[in-house]
Protein backbone atom coordinates (compact mmCIF):
# COMPACT_ATOMS: atom_id res chain seq x y z
CA UNK A 1 0.00 0.00 0.00
CA UNK A 2 1.24 3.25 -0.96
CA UNK A 3 -0.18 6.30 1.54
CA UNK A 4 -0.64 8.71 -1.10
CA UNK A 5 -3.56 6.33 -2.17
CA UNK A 6 -5.07 7.70 0.86
CA UNK A 7 -5.99 11.03 -0.21
CA UNK A 8 -7.54 12.11 -3.49
CA UNK A 9 -9.07 9.62 -5.46
CA UNK A 10 -12.01 11.88 -7.24
CA UNK A 11 -9.85 14.23 -9.13
CA UNK A 12 -6.68 14.02 -11.50
CA UNK A 13 -5.63 17.53 -10.88
CA UNK A 14 -5.86 17.70 -7.75
CA UNK A 15 -4.51 14.43 -7.50
CA UNK A 16 -1.32 15.07 -9.81
CA UNK A 17 -0.58 18.31 -7.53
CA UNK A 18 -1.11 16.04 -4.59
CA UNK A 19 1.27 13.52 -5.96
CA UNK A 20 3.84 15.71 -6.72
CA UNK A 21 4.04 17.16 -3.40
CA UNK A 22 4.10 13.78 -1.73
CA UNK A 23 7.06 12.83 -4.09
CA UNK A 24 9.33 15.89 -3.10
CA UNK A 25 8.32 15.75 0.75
CA UNK A 26 9.70 11.93 0.54
CA UNK A 27 12.50 12.34 -1.83
CA UNK A 28 13.44 14.99 1.08
CA UNK A 29 12.73 12.80 4.49
CA UNK A 30 14.33 9.33 3.05
CA UNK A 31 17.72 10.76 2.33
CA UNK A 32 17.99 12.95 5.24
CA UNK A 33 20.97 13.47 6.63
CA UNK A 34 20.69 16.62 8.32
CA UNK A 35 18.21 18.05 10.60
CA UNK A 36 18.60 21.52 9.77
CA UNK A 37 18.56 21.36 5.95
CA UNK A 38 15.59 19.10 5.85
CA UNK A 39 13.88 21.41 7.81
CA UNK A 40 14.57 24.49 5.42
CA UNK A 41 13.84 22.43 2.37
CA UNK A 42 10.33 21.28 3.55
CA UNK A 43 9.40 24.98 4.77
CA UNK A 44 10.22 25.87 1.68
CA UNK A 45 8.01 23.73 -0.25
CA UNK A 46 4.78 24.84 1.96
CA UNK A 47 5.71 28.11 2.33
CA UNK A 48 4.85 27.87 -1.51
CA UNK A 49 1.95 25.63 -1.19
CA UNK A 50 -0.25 27.10 2.11
CA UNK A 51 -3.12 24.91 1.67
CA UNK A 52 -4.74 21.78 2.85
CA UNK A 53 -3.52 19.83 0.28
CA UNK A 54 0.07 20.28 1.39
CA UNK A 55 -0.75 19.08 4.63
CA UNK A 56 -2.05 15.70 3.78
CA UNK A 57 1.04 15.23 1.55
CA UNK A 58 3.25 15.96 4.24
CA UNK A 59 1.53 13.63 6.66
CA UNK A 60 1.68 10.91 4.02
CA UNK A 61 5.02 11.56 3.27
CA UNK A 62 6.12 11.09 6.51
CA UNK A 63 4.14 7.48 7.00
CA UNK A 64 5.73 6.64 3.40
CA UNK A 65 9.65 8.07 4.37
CA UNK A 66 9.42 5.69 7.71
CA UNK A 67 8.67 2.92 5.47
CA UNK A 68 11.36 3.63 3.08
CA UNK A 69 13.92 4.67 5.55
CA UNK A 70 13.51 4.10 8.97
CA UNK A 71 16.72 4.46 10.17
CA UNK A 72 15.83 8.61 8.60
CA UNK A 73 12.94 9.13 10.90
CA UNK A 74 15.80 10.30 13.92
CA UNK A 75 16.95 12.95 11.68
CA UNK A 76 13.65 14.16 9.41
CA UNK A 77 11.16 13.89 12.74
CA UNK A 78 13.23 16.94 14.66
CA UNK A 79 13.35 19.07 11.54
CA UNK A 80 9.77 18.39 11.27
CA UNK A 81 8.99 19.29 14.98
CA UNK A 82 11.38 22.35 14.86
CA UNK A 83 8.95 23.91 11.84
CA UNK A 84 6.07 24.32 14.02
CA UNK A 85 6.56 27.71 15.08
CA UNK A 86 6.60 28.59 11.31
CA UNK A 87 4.00 26.45 10.79
CA UNK A 88 1.55 28.08 13.20
CA UNK A 89 1.58 31.53 11.38
CA UNK A 90 1.08 29.72 7.92
CA UNK A 91 -2.99 29.56 7.09
CA UNK A 92 -4.15 27.76 5.15
CA UNK A 93 -7.92 27.21 3.26
CA UNK A 94 -9.27 24.97 6.01
CA UNK A 95 -12.72 26.37 6.54
CA UNK A 96 -12.12 24.98 10.79
CA UNK A 97 -11.72 27.20 13.64
CA UNK A 98 -8.10 26.95 13.56
CA UNK A 99 -6.80 27.40 9.71
CA UNK A 100 -3.02 27.18 10.58
CA UNK A 101 -0.73 24.80 8.81
CA UNK A 102 0.58 23.35 12.08
CA UNK A 103 -2.67 22.53 12.87
CA UNK A 104 -4.20 21.09 10.07
CA UNK A 105 -1.25 19.00 9.21
CA UNK A 106 -1.30 17.50 13.00
CA UNK A 107 -5.23 16.53 11.79
CA UNK A 108 -4.01 14.62 8.84
CA UNK A 109 -1.21 13.65 10.38
CA UNK A 110 -2.72 11.37 13.46
CA UNK A 111 -6.18 10.61 11.02
CA UNK A 112 -3.19 8.76 9.12
CA UNK A 113 -1.54 7.54 11.85
CA UNK A 114 -5.45 6.12 13.60
CA UNK A 115 -5.68 4.64 9.66
CA UNK A 116 -2.68 2.75 9.65
CA UNK A 117 -2.06 1.76 13.21
CA UNK A 118 -5.39 0.56 13.51
CA UNK A 119 -5.20 -1.16 9.87
CA UNK A 120 -8.52 0.46 8.96
CA UNK A 121 -8.13 0.83 5.05
CA UNK A 122 -10.22 -0.74 3.18
CA UNK A 123 -9.53 -4.16 1.01
CA UNK A 124 -5.97 -4.30 3.14
CA UNK A 125 -5.48 -7.84 4.72
CA UNK A 126 -3.63 -7.39 7.93
CA UNK A 127 -0.14 -7.11 8.44
CA UNK A 128 1.43 -9.98 10.45
CA UNK A 129 4.80 -10.38 9.26
CA UNK A 130 7.64 -9.02 11.50
CA UNK A 131 9.59 -7.73 8.76
CA UNK A 132 11.14 -4.06 8.03
CA UNK A 133 9.02 -3.82 5.52
CA UNK A 134 5.34 -3.84 7.51
CA UNK A 135 3.55 -0.64 7.93
CA UNK A 136 2.37 -0.65 10.76
CA UNK A 137 5.86 -1.19 12.77
CA UNK A 138 7.49 1.46 10.87
CA UNK A 139 4.30 3.77 11.47
CA UNK A 140 4.67 2.86 15.03
CA UNK A 141 8.28 4.14 14.98
CA UNK A 142 7.15 7.05 13.80
CA UNK A 143 4.11 7.72 16.00
CA UNK A 144 6.66 6.83 19.12
CA UNK A 145 9.61 9.72 17.80
CA UNK A 146 6.62 12.10 17.11
CA UNK A 147 5.69 11.96 20.58
CA UNK A 148 9.24 11.86 21.56
CA UNK A 149 9.65 15.15 20.13
CA UNK A 150 6.37 16.80 20.70
CA UNK A 151 5.02 16.85 16.96
CA UNK A 152 1.70 14.78 17.33
CA UNK A 153 -0.43 14.34 20.93
CA UNK A 154 -0.59 11.32 22.77
CA UNK A 155 -4.25 10.19 22.18
CA UNK A 156 -3.42 7.96 19.23
CA UNK A 157 -0.52 6.64 20.56
CA UNK A 158 -1.72 5.52 24.06
CA UNK A 159 -4.79 3.89 22.26
CA UNK A 160 -2.18 1.90 20.40
CA UNK A 161 -0.32 0.72 23.24
CA UNK A 162 -2.93 -0.53 25.58
CA UNK A 163 -3.94 -2.25 22.45
CA UNK A 164 -0.43 -4.02 22.61
CA UNK A 165 -0.18 -4.46 26.40
CA UNK A 166 -3.80 -5.62 26.25
CA UNK A 167 -2.89 -8.67 24.21
CA UNK A 168 -2.26 -11.19 27.12
CA UNK A 169 -4.15 -14.38 25.27
CA UNK A 170 -3.27 -17.24 23.45
CA UNK A 171 -5.10 -19.06 21.26
CA UNK A 172 -6.76 -16.60 19.55
CA UNK A 173 -6.67 -17.50 16.52
CA UNK A 174 -4.72 -13.58 15.91
CA UNK A 175 -1.46 -14.34 17.56
CA UNK A 176 0.51 -13.02 14.37
CA UNK A 177 -1.46 -9.63 14.22
CA UNK A 178 -1.96 -9.32 18.00
CA UNK A 179 2.62 -9.70 17.81
CA UNK A 180 2.13 -6.74 15.15
CA UNK A 181 0.84 -5.04 17.61
CA UNK A 182 2.65 -5.77 20.86
CA UNK A 183 6.17 -4.82 18.95
CA UNK A 184 4.34 -1.58 18.16
CA UNK A 185 3.28 -0.37 21.81
CA UNK A 186 6.89 -1.76 22.68
CA UNK A 187 8.35 0.37 20.21
CA UNK A 188 6.29 3.36 22.28
CA UNK A 189 7.08 2.46 25.35
CA UNK A 190 11.04 2.86 24.24
CA UNK A 191 11.27 5.76 22.50
CA UNK A 192 8.24 7.96 24.22
CA UNK A 193 7.33 5.78 27.52
CA UNK A 194 7.03 8.45 30.01
CA UNK A 195 4.61 10.83 27.48
CA UNK A 196 2.38 7.19 26.91
CA UNK A 197 2.38 6.43 30.64
CA UNK A 198 0.67 9.47 31.67
CA UNK A 199 -1.63 9.59 29.13
CA UNK A 200 -2.21 6.38 30.22
CA UNK A 201 -2.67 7.13 34.42
CA UNK A 202 -5.00 9.88 33.37
CA UNK A 203 -7.92 7.46 32.05
CA UNK A 204 -7.14 5.99 28.90
CA UNK A 205 -7.22 2.47 30.94
CA UNK A 206 -7.63 3.14 34.46
CA UNK A 207 -4.10 2.09 35.67
CA UNK A 208 -2.28 4.21 37.80
CA UNK A 209 1.24 3.29 38.14
CA UNK A 210 3.99 2.07 36.38
CA UNK A 211 3.86 -1.40 37.89
CA UNK A 212 0.58 -2.26 36.10
CA UNK A 213 2.53 -1.77 32.70
CA UNK A 214 5.36 -3.98 33.64
CA UNK A 215 3.43 -6.57 34.85
CA UNK A 216 1.36 -6.57 31.24
CA UNK A 217 4.71 -6.80 29.53
CA UNK A 218 5.86 -9.63 31.80
CA UNK A 219 2.56 -11.15 31.14
CA UNK A 220 2.51 -11.16 27.32
CA UNK A 221 2.50 -14.20 25.63
CA UNK A 222 2.36 -12.76 21.70
CA UNK A 223 5.68 -11.53 21.26
CA UNK A 224 7.25 -15.19 20.10
CA UNK A 225 9.72 -13.37 16.96
CA UNK A 226 13.16 -13.80 18.99
CA UNK A 227 14.17 -9.61 17.99
CA UNK A 228 11.18 -8.78 19.24
CA UNK A 229 11.17 -11.06 22.51
CA UNK A 230 14.78 -8.86 22.63
CA UNK A 231 12.57 -5.40 22.25
CA UNK A 232 10.55 -6.76 24.94
CA UNK A 233 12.97 -7.23 27.85
CA UNK A 234 14.46 -4.17 27.35
CA UNK A 235 11.02 -2.18 27.57
CA UNK A 236 10.49 -3.92 30.85
CA UNK A 237 13.95 -2.70 31.41
CA UNK A 238 13.20 0.42 30.89
CA UNK A 239 9.81 0.61 32.43
CA UNK A 240 10.51 -1.14 35.70
CA UNK A 241 13.57 2.36 35.75
CA UNK A 242 9.57 4.26 35.47
CA UNK A 243 10.72 5.02 32.25
CA UNK A 244 13.40 7.64 33.31
CA UNK A 245 15.56 6.48 29.89
CA UNK A 246 14.78 6.15 26.39
CA UNK A 247 15.89 4.98 23.29
CA UNK A 248 16.19 6.95 20.20
CA UNK A 249 13.98 5.65 17.35
CA UNK A 250 16.92 4.27 15.47
CA UNK A 251 17.93 2.50 18.38
CA UNK A 252 14.95 0.99 18.97
CA UNK A 253 14.87 -0.11 15.20
CA UNK A 254 17.82 -1.86 15.70
CA UNK A 255 17.05 -3.65 18.35
CA UNK A 256 14.21 -5.41 16.12
CA UNK A 257 15.73 -5.62 12.83
CA UNK A 258 19.94 -5.68 13.89
CA UNK A 259 19.87 -6.36 9.51
CA UNK A 260 17.91 -3.84 7.55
Amino acid sequence: MKTNDLHYDDDDDNNDQYSILCTGFIDILKDAQDSSTVASQIESIVQQNPNTMCTEALADALIEAAKVSPKSIDTFVPAISSLQSAFRLIETDYPGEDPSFLTVLRINLLDTLDTVLFETQLHEPPRTLVDPSNLTITTALLSASGLQHGLVPSYTSASFTYQGLANTAKDTGHEAAQQVVSIGACLHLVIAGAIVKDKLEKGVTGWDETRSIVQALRNDVVITHPQGRLLLQETISIAQNNFERCLTAGKAWNILFPDA
